[in-house]
């Protein structure tokens, strides 16, 4: 059945259920990302990480062939 004009037409957004909230859809990450990053240096997070696992064995993740 070939596809009709109401079909190029139909917004299928309409047809998911999507919840109604009050928060934003969109995190807006390029907007926020500076922020976080800014946080985690001011934190001090990286050398936080890098402490906790200095006595860690290193992971190595192999991927590929």
């Amino acid at each position: 059945m070939p596809p009709s004009d109401s079909d190029a037409t139909r917004d299928y957004k309409d047809t998911l259920f999507l919840p109604k909230t009050d928060f934003p859809m969109r995190a807006g990450l390029p907007k926020r990302e500076p922020e976080f990053l800014a946080r985690w240096e001011a934190m001090g997070l990286r050398a936080r990480m890098l402490e906790d696992a200095k006595d860690r064995p290193d992971f190595i993740l192999h991927d590929g062939p």
